[in-house]
């Protein structure tokens, strides 16, 4: 957990929170904040176990409070995200990981791209549909390719064929 951030209401500890490999975010209020203090959230009620990053809970609940729009853009660049301030960071897997979780992998995918690295070196990317969609622009069916919807501009009055044309089958 070399992530784990201090949580502070006031002067008060409130708890950890902590991002495992997958930049998912997990909470764990403090002992003493439990015996004192108050839930944070309906989604976060006091408990002593700690709010795993499997369930998503925690990371909705922190990853809400960053600003929205070009304010949470200068947050990323100031803090050096320049290409994911959705996620103020970048999920990166090994090969390994990735073969024993994809799943895990697979919800991750849904705060950004995920870098699957092979030998400590990037070897592929996991994306969304809809993200690889935005990058590659739209792209068109073959049936939509091959609509032609102009050719109801354009005359085209086929030759009759005559009676002639075929030949029976000689089959001797």
């Amino acid at each position: 957990m070399d992530d784990e951030l201090n949580v502070w209401f006031e002067d008060q500890l409130v708890g950890y929170l902590w991002r495992n490999s997958f930049n998912i975010m997990a909470f764990r209020y403090a002992e003493e904040w439990l015996a004192s203090g108050f839930p944070l959230s309906i989604s976060l009620p006091l408990q002593n176990a700690a709010f795993s990053a499997q369930a998503f809970i925690a990371h909705r609940f922190f990853a809400h409070l960053l600003p929205e729009g070009q304010a949470r853009e200068r947050l990323a660049l100031s803090i050096g995200q320049q290409k994911n301030p959705d996620n103020m960071g970048i999920t990166t897997v090994s090969s390994r990981e990735f073969n024993q979780d994809a799943s895990r992998v697979k919800r991750a995918v849904v705060n950004g791209p995920v870098f699957i690295t092979d030998r400590g070196h990037p070897s592929h990317v996991l994306m969304t549909i809809e993200d690889y969609q935005k990058i590659t622009g739209k792209q068109e069916s073959i049936v939509e390719l091959l609509a032609m919807p102009d050719a109801a501009d354009i005359d085209f009055e086929p030759p009759r064929l005559n009676k002639g044309l075929h030949l029976p089958a000689d089959l001797s």
